[in-house]
């Protein structure tokens, strides 16, 4: 059957058109979140090795130095990363249009409901509302595309340039030459394809040698994972987001949405499932060889989540993580372009629109999962606030709701803003959960003791240092202390540590904080990180007979006033 030229043409366009608008209102909806914090502030300052470092046993220079230049030119702002994406569904695509008519140019109904498969996955649909995520699913996407149209074509060494691009932004991109390989086996076009085969393999192997070595596989998944995560995740994720699905979300704040469909809805997706496949594994046996390639993608997915992600508090709700199988789908996907001839356009054409109407109603649940997500609030706040007067809000934690101290050192205003911290204020503000700035006070847990001297406390020379007893002790945490001080000349420098028996002295020095006191008497409130019963201060100053004067003050929590 000849398929109009109108159509050839016209129905990519309307799928890739409403792809784009559906994009759209998804990000619109969306904001940074936890890695899109965290991978800025742990790669920078930038340097070339420095991007080679594994973030979660990922290696993607490539990305991280995207993130890395996004954020310093929109810092907490979403706009950019939601345009790149934009852009990169877009262009995605447009590649897949390219890639699938050459690798089934006979086969239009095929190639159309490919396109709807791969633009519209519920899977990638995960990835394309995460900025961190998405630009290592589409790097995938994009890289594969490329390579494949490009083999076809026989340009064998444009093809293995796509895909060294594509392993720079992300190590999954490792699996494209065996896909690649796949493909050409089911067309039975591999022997005219030899060096296009041997400059990939050689690509691939080039950038295992470099990722390898850097892997941790001590993690390891525990029993109860493998146990509950694989039957949830297959027929709450898998299965449904064969059809478009999950349908369904549920989210933990802070972490991410997970499929949860119903048991009903569940079931419905493996009858519907189990009613496809099975008269067409009878009618044709042989088909059922070409779900070995794509299980066994499927399984290696799964090895590598519980050696190099799992670990004994993972739950199998990681599992459950959509974006995680996006590579697996597209390879899904394009197996069955390459691989089976489907005659009825009229149930072609039905499920194409089902499965782009059923991925419409999941991107919808989805983004009613996130409307909870306290970083809409809090970070569009805080941009606005350190714009107004960061040089004098003192450096603080994010909420826990934003980024938990599970990711210290990169879980304070300072690294996620990028921007020098401040660690002594003589305007004590505190941003709470919402991103707003207030005036804050010290909530006295505990105060330095008053020196010896009558009009001064302590008094300490340049060059010297005096501990000073603070009564009760505090546990480990983060602290202000109201130092109140007096300097007899410009120029002096007080240096503060917490000292205690539980650690060494490089590690209590690594916290130390320093400040200018004031020549005149005044209250500076400053961060001391760290506990126990000393406050030490080291003063430096211009000249042996400069000093400082140090006098009482409470520590504690900065909360707000009122």
């Amino acid at each position: 059957m000849s398929f109009p030229r109108d159509l050839r043409i016209g129905i990519p366009a309307v799928l890739g058109g409403l792809l784009v608008v559906l994009r759209c209102v998804q990000v619109s909806q969306r904001t940074l979140y936890w890695d899109d914090l965290v991978i800025p502030a742990k790669f920078s300052p930038l340097s070339f090795t420095g991007l080679f470092r594994l973030y979660d046993n990922h290696l993607m220079p490539g990305s991280a130095l995207v993130q890395v230049l996004v954020a310093r030119a929109a810092p907490l702002s979403w706009w950019l990363p939601a345009l790149i994406i934009v852009l990169l569904t877009a262009a995605s695509f447009l590649l897949w249009v390219c890639a699938l008519r050459a690798l089934a140019p006979d086969q239009p109904m095929m190639r159309l409901i490919g396109l709807a498969l791969l633009g519209f996955s519920p899977f990638l649909m995960d990835a394309a509302g995460w900025w961190s995520t998405a630009i290592n699913a589409y790097a995938w996407q994009c890289a594969c595309a490329g390579v494949l149209w490009l083999v076809l074509r026989k340009h064998p060494w444009f093809a293995a340039i796509v895909l060294l691009v594509g392993l720079v932004f992300t190590e999954k991109s490792l699996t494209i030459m065996p896909v690649i390989v796949v493909l050409l086996l089911i067309i039975g076009k591999i022997r005219s394809h030899k060096l296009s085969i041997f400059l990939l393999v050689v690509v691939t192997a080039g950038w295992l040698a470099v990722y390898l070595p850097r892997l941790d596989f001590g993690l390891g998944g525990t029993t109860r994972t493998v146990t509950f995560g694989l039957p949830t995740a297959l027929f709450q994720a898998i299965i449904p987001g064969a059809f478009g699905g999950p349908w369904q979300w549920s989210r933990w704040i802070p972490g991410k949405a997970f499929a949860d469909p119903s048991m009903p809805l569940s079931i419905i997706a493996v009858i519907v499932l189990f009613v496809l496949m099975f008269p067409a594994a009878l009618r044709r046996p042989q088909r059922v060889l070409l779900l070995i390639p794509t299980l066994g993608y499927l399984i290696t997915i799964w090895f590598f989540l519980f050696t190099a992600r799992g670990g004994e508090e993972t739950s199998e709700t990681l599992l459950r993580s959509m974006h995680y199988y996006v590579d697996w789908w597209s390879m899904t996907v394009l197996v069955g372009v390459a691989g089976l001839r489907l005659r009825n356009t009229t149930i072609i054409k039905v499920f194409t629109w089902v499965f782009v109407a059923s991925s419409m109603v999941s991107t919808g649940t989805w983004i009613a999962a996130w409307h909870t997500d306290p970083s809409r609030e809090y970070l569009p706040n805080v941009r606005a606030a350190l714009a107004r007067e960061g040089d004098t809000i003192l450096n603080q934690q994010t909420p826990l709701e934003v980024l938990t101290p599970l990711m210290h050192p990169y879980n304070w205003v300072s690294a996620i803003a990028g921007i020098t911290p401040v660690n002594a204020t003589t305007q004590p503000r505190v941003f709470d959960a919402h991103g707003l700035l207030h005036p804050a006070r010290i909530e006295p847990v505990s105060r330095s003791q008053l020196g010896p001297e009558p009009e001064c406390g302590y008094r300490v020379y340049s060059g010297g240092s005096v501990d000073i007893p603070i009564n009760p002790g505090v546990p480990f945490g983060e602290w202000v202390w109201e130092f109140n001080s007096l300097a007899s000349t410009d120029g002096m420098k007080v240096t503060i540590t917490t000292p205690n028996g539980l650690e060494p002295i490089a590690a209590t020095n690594s916290r130390a904080i320093t400040v200018p006191p004031p020549t005149e008497l005044g209250t500076k409130w400053v961060r001391v990180p760290g506990g126990g019963q000393i406050l030490r201060v080291v003063v430096t100053g211009p000249d042996p007979q400069a000093h400082v004067c140090i006098g009482a003050g409470a520590l504690g929590p900065l909360v707000p006033v009122g």
